[in-house]
């Protein structure tokens, strides 16, 4: 997901232009969703969100890349109950 961040900066860099520049604070609602899978990144989504342009995301970005640790999305749904139940059922098949 921190590479679709990088893209996406990338991307607002790209269309936004000294004559038709596209605002920024928009594109921290998004934030959230990229930093979703990493462990304790709390600190690391408020820096994003106190961001004010793409090249200041992109410093917190590249000044905590070193420190984070991806967590297997899947991990939450593979420790509810309905899970293992459902892998019975399937298993049972």
């Amino acid at each position: 997901m921190l590479e679709l961040l990088e893209l996406q900066l990338d991307l607002h860099d790209y269309y936004s232009t000294e004559e038709e520049p596209l605002p920024f604070r928009p594109l921290r609602r998004f934030f959230k969703i990229y930093v979703s899978n990493i462990a304790d990144a709390d600190e690391f989504r408020g820096q994003l969100l106190k961001s004010e342009s793409t090249d200041e995301a992109r410093h917190c970005f590249k000044h905590s890349n070193k420190e984070l640790q991806l967590v297997d999305p899947t991990a939450y749904i593979k420790r509810s109950p309905t899970y293992a139940a459902y892998r019975s059922v399937i298993f049972l098949w």
